[in-house]
């Protein structure tokens, strides 16, 4: 028997469950079996330039917003410029002012559904925030929010001189740097610099009594300047990448905090939800330092947290330059099992579910399998070790730009 129908017949007598039927009829199956127990929902993508994936997740948000109750749809984006983002959009109601504070690879038109339909529900009363949980600068107006905060928070305090929040602030900036400049910039110097005062203006906030919202916000901002960039020199220390997956679990914590009794989605890339990473055979998942915000979310929330992924079956993905063919799955990979039954069946949306936290048969396979939800290339796994359940969509698009009117 060759290695493809092996898989196939572990998969078919585990009780393997694919469900095929259509758009909403499919967001609907989910979010009527989903388990209440659910507080924080994963939903990930190959890359974050996808355009379908983008709207079949929106669609499904919809549902669970309504049905679900969740009310908290957190991005990968920093947590504080997110914060300012959404308080400016509700009032302005543009576009423009959710996405400078999101990842310039976020900024698509698909999304701008999404932004109309949290505004549509809040007119009608709910209360639906949008937020980020990434620990990292993400937006363009980074700086803009954070010294106007802190202008407004040092103001009338002796917390420091005059010449200090000067070279503070300067300090700051020089932070945020991501272009050629930073080639010619100390950057040791500015890091040792900045965290004297920021941990200063840390202990003011943990002190004070009756935080406002802005103040809250504010102080976890600069806990994420801490987390990122203390001791980085040291030997033990983590990577600057594994620090920002490392602490977007307290942002997530925080979120909880300030929005509490709130289920909350997280809308990123599946590389970061993980529940166990080192189940995916890659050298970068395998590193004995690395621990990702899914693993994290798995110890501490348990069956609270469930992670659904994405996978395309044809279509096109962006390139460097331009967009690509999504190669047809080869033989020995859970892709190509859906795309047998879509062939058979005729339809274009299947959800394979491994968890008992969606009331639907899981399967119990354990071989190692290929899939592709991790930027459309086929990487060995346990896919039932490294997510709860898999959406897999024909025809797979890469998003429109969004052009600011």
């Amino acid at each position: 028997m060759c290695s493809y129908k092996k898989i196939a017949f572990l998969i078919i007598i585990s009780f393997f469950l694919i469900i095929r039927t259509s758009k909403a009829q499919l967001h609907q199956v989910i979010s009527d079996n989903l388990s209440e127990q659910v507080e924080i929902l994963a939903l990930g993508d190959p890359n974050h330039y996808e355009g379908t994936i983008n709207t079949h997740r929106i669609g499904l948000i919809k549902e669970l917003v309504k049905n679900k109750k969740f009310r908290v749809i957190a991005f990968e984006s920093n947590t504080f410029e997110m914060y300012h983002s959404y308080k400016k959009f509700k009032q302005s109601k543009n576009p423009t002012d959710l996405f400078n504070g999101m990842y310039a690879n976020f900024k698509c038109q698909e999304l701008v559904e999404l932004f109309d339909f949290v505004e549509e529900q809040n007119k009608k009363g709910d209360s639906i925030i949008i937020a980020g949980f990434d620990t990292n600068y993400s937006g363009s107006k980074t700086m803009e929010y954070l010294l106007l905060s802190l202008e407004k928070y040092l103001k009338n305090k002796n917390i420091l001189s005059i010449e200090e929040k000067k070279e503070y602030f300067n300090n700051l900036e020089k932070s945020s740097i991501v272009n050629l400049r930073v080639l010619f910039m100390n950057g040791d110097k500015v890091i040792s610099e900045l965290i004297p005062p920021t941990k200063k203006i840390i202990a003011a906030l943990e002190a004070a009594q009756n935080k406002t919202q802005d103040e809250r916000f504010l102080r976890q901002q600069l806990r994420n300047i801490l987390q990122l960039r203390e001791n980085r020199n040291d030997e033990e220390a983590m990577s600057f990448w594994n620090r920002r997956d490392y602490y977007m679990i307290d942002n997530i914590e925080f979120l909880k905090k300030e929005y509490p009794n709130q289920k909350i989605i997280l809308w990123g890339a599946s590389g970061h939800f993980l529940k166990d990473a080192k189940k995916v055979n890659i050298p970068f998942f395998q590193n004995e330092k690395l621990v990702i915000i899914g693993q994290r979310l798995k110890e501490k929330y348990k069956e609270k947290y469930f992670l659904i992924s994405y996978s395309a079956l044809s279509g096109k993905r962006k390139v460097a330059f331009g967009n690509a063919k999504i190669d047809t799955p080869k033989e020995n990979t859970l892709e190509y099992i859906a795309l047998q039954k879509s062939i058979e069946e005729k339809t274009t949306f299947y959800l394979m579910n491994f968890s008992s936290q969606l009331d639907i048969p899981p399967t119990k396979q354990k071989e190692k399998i290929n899939s592709r939800i991790l930027g459309h290339s086929d990487t060995e796994m346990e896919i039932q070790e490294v997510c709860d359940a898999v959406i897999f969509l024909d025809n797979c698009q890469p998003y429109t730009k969004f052009k600011e009117k």
